[in-house]
């Protein structure tokens, strides 16, 4: 009898795993392509290493995950799955850790909130590199 109701647990479970919602973090591509290259990726930016940053297409993952920022010795750029120790993040958001108090990219003065949202998700996801 309790073979019968472990198996009838173990199905209703199974059942139950197509509800769970979908992971919504983006793809580090997704983040590069759509965010990153089109906003900070041009020549006069991090496209040409402004700040000590180089976000071109074959380096942007290795330079921002993991590494060290030029402006912020000691600051991590990106620490996976800690958007809020991610100096990144203080840059985009004008949080506490940031330099100085220029939102990146300027001349805007930041992102729209919901590309904000999107890197924070990969990040907290593990900032992975698909």
């Amino acid at each position: 009898m309790d073979e019968r109701i472990w198996v009838l647990a173990s199905i209703a479970l199974a059942g139950c795993a197509g509800d769970e919602p979908a992971d919504t973090a983006p793809t580090f591509t997704e983040v590069r392509d759509e965010i990153l290259l089109p906003s900070c990726g041009f020549s006069s930016c991090h496209g040409g290493g402004a700040g000590g940053l180089q976000l071109d297409e074959a380096s942007a993952y290795a330079n921002l995950v993991d590494a060290e920022s030029a402006a912020a010795p000691g600051s991590i750029l990106v620490v996976p799955g800690d958007p809020e120790d991610s100096y990144l993040m203080s840059k985009l958001e004008g949080g506490p850790m940031a330099v100085t108090d220029e939102r990146m990219p300027p001349p805007s003065g930041g992102f729209d909130p919901a590309k904000i949202d999107q890197i924070r998700a990969w990040i907290a996801a593990g900032a992975l590199d698909d």
